[in-house]
């Protein structure tokens, strides 16, 4: 799933990473995929969903451009087959290790557990 991801999102023209693959300060938006935890179904032990974190990156002065982006984002993931929107956004915030701002989404992908 997040190969796939990955690929459907650099291919509507964003820059796209994994954790740990970009480095440096943020001079342009950016995504960043991270897959996080993974829980069982309430009805199945076979089958669950994993949370997949949509992290945004910007300058820190394009907060407004963020929040476009970030909107313009959740439009394209609407219609993505087995992501649906898991219900959480962080807020915007400085990260100063990138000297930018960011904000994040989370997908739930379902999955097959055994």
């Amino acid at each position: 799933m997040m190969q796939k991801l990955f690929d459907y999102l650099a291919d509507l023209g964003y820059e796209v990473y994994f954790p740990n693959q970009k480095t440096g300060e943020c001079t342009s938006f950016y995504i960043v995929l991270k897959e996080q935890l993974t829980t069982s179904s309430i009805y199945s032990f076979k089958l669950g969903h994993t949370n997949i974190d949509v992290i945004l990156y910007a300058p820190r002065t394009q907060t407004l451009a963020l929040l476009d982006k970030k909107k313009e984002i959740k439009e394209h993931l609407k219609s993505y087959e087995g992501l649906f929107y898991g219900g959480y956004e962080s807020p915007t915030i400085e990260d100063d290790s990138v000297k930018g701002i960011t904000c994040s989404v989370t997908y739930r992908a379902q999955k097959v557990l055994i």
